[in-house]
């Protein structure tokens, strides 16, 4: 997950600033209301028909949140942290409740002499299934996915 913003002064003496973009999400907090392994070990498999020809093990892992293996752990700071590790939703086949995880973003408060706006959003998702419907939606300076 990366927003992206222009930063820009209020009182700019020509007018013709190109504002300077940058990563908003690296400071903001983020939180999320189910992550795979939160409660104990769980296998995770990618899509079996996004790699017809790899054996099952392949295409498997294990999701365990208390595990002393870091590998294991898919924590949503993963999703803002710029490193190549990632978040993990739990599988629905541990249950119907995880059919719907929210994702919320909090930018924190703008102060000082600079205001910014999003210019755009980037959602990354790896293989999986199609999502059934993704809605974002913005309050004050917290994004909710």
């Amino acid at each position: 997950l990366r927003l992206l913003a222009a930063l820009s002064e209020e009182n700019s003496e020509d007018g013709g600033l190109w504002p300077s973009v940058f990563n908003v999400a690296l400071k903001a907090s983020i939180v999320v209301n189910a992550t795979c392994g939160q409660n104990g070990r769980e296998e995770y498999c990618k899509l079996v028909d996004a790699y017809p020809l790899r054996a099952r093990g392949s295409q498997c892992g294990i999701c365990d949140a208390k595990s002393p293996d870091q590998e294991k752990r898919h924590p949503i700071t993963h999703a803002i942290d710029k490193s190549n590790k990632w978040w993990q939703s739990p599988t629905i086949s541990y249950g119907s409740q995880y059919e719907q995880v929210t994702i919320t973003l909090d930018l924190g408060q703008v102060s000082g002499r600079y205001s910014w706006k999003i210019s755009y959003i980037s959602i990354t998702k790896g293989v999986s299934i199609e999502l059934s419907a993704q809605n974002l939606t913005s309050i004050d300076n917290y994004f909710v996915c």
